[in-house]
């Protein structure tokens, strides 16, 4: 017997340690108590919330890029193609992600 502690996860495949993990933070945050155990619901919450970020990032990014469009240092045709691409992606990201949650 020891004192030392042991670490588990590094017996564990990568997508044990994930769902260790995912498990871990469904723990601490008390959703356990307030769903069924079959985890569904808890990677559904997850991707919501991941979601979330995602769009309110996309959005931030479409600001940054239209507030620098037409600086001068950003003029040049490679930077400013670049950025007009980026806008265009990021529109269809955007008219292909449905309601929002």
């Amino acid at each position: 017997m020891t004192n030392l502690p042991i670490d588990l996860d590094r017996h564990r495949t990568p997508s044990g340690r994930l769902e260790s993990r995912i498990r871990r933070m469904a723990a601490n945050s008390g959703l356990l108590a307030h769903l069924d155990h079959s985890g569904v619901e808890i990677d559904v919450m997850l991707l919501a919330d991941s979601l979330r970020r995602w769009i309110e990032a996309m959005e931030q990014v479409r600001i940054l890029l239209r507030q620098h469009q037409n600086e001068p240092e950003i003029r040049e045709a490679m930077i400013q193609t670049i950025i007009e691409e980026a806008l265009k992606d990021l529109d269809l990201l955007k008219e292909g992600e449905g309601p929002t949650l």
